[in-house]
């Protein structure tokens, strides 16, 4: 799952104006049907790219998109807003200020949710400074896992490279 962590953030930005539904309706909410679909386009593009070339390309792409829905649906229904703020504060002050191994935290009382993420690695291209990073996710009970790079962009955002 190397591209989960960038599949994380898509998602999460994608479903943060959306609201809460009832619980036990037993419909997909407006956060988990943004997330399912969020995560297909996400992961369809990354497996795509990923396979490019490839004989397969084809069948790694609807892999993609599977899993990417799946893994999207997941996160836009389990994770709330508090959630999602706590999680993108971590990213920022972890990739902007962390030294490298030390993991940054968040945990969310209310929900029971929680994560951290670890930057692993600083490195510098002719223009930017870049950082591997490493995340998990802790979402009713099961943790997730994942990892990805990230590089600073001249207004001071991280943008996670695919």
């Amino acid at each position: 799952m190397k591209y989960f962590a960038a599949l994380v953030v898509l998602t999460l930005g994608l479903s943060a104006c959306q609201t809460v539904v009832t619980e036990g309706s037993g419909e997909a909410g407006p956060k988990e049907t943004i997330g399912v679909f969020s995560g297909a386009v996400v992961g369809g593009t990354l497996a795509n790219q990923a396979a490019q070339g490839s004989d397969n390309q084809a069948l790694f792409t609807m892999a993609g998109l599977l899993a990417g829905a799946i893994i999207g649906g997941d996160i836009g229904a389990s994770l709330d807003k508090l959630d999602r703020q706590m999680m993108r504060t971590t990213y920022q002050r972890t990739l902007e200020t962390a030294p490298t191994n030390q993991a940054m935290t968040w945990s969310n009382p209310d929900s029971g949710n929680s994560g951290s993420v670890t930057a692993t690695r600083t490195y510098y291209t002719e223009t930017t400074v870049c950082r591997e990073y490493t995340q998990e996710i802790m979402v009713g009970g099961t943790k997730q896992q994942g990892y990805g790079t990230a590089c600073r962009m001249a207004d001071g955002s991280w943008k996670i490279q695919g």
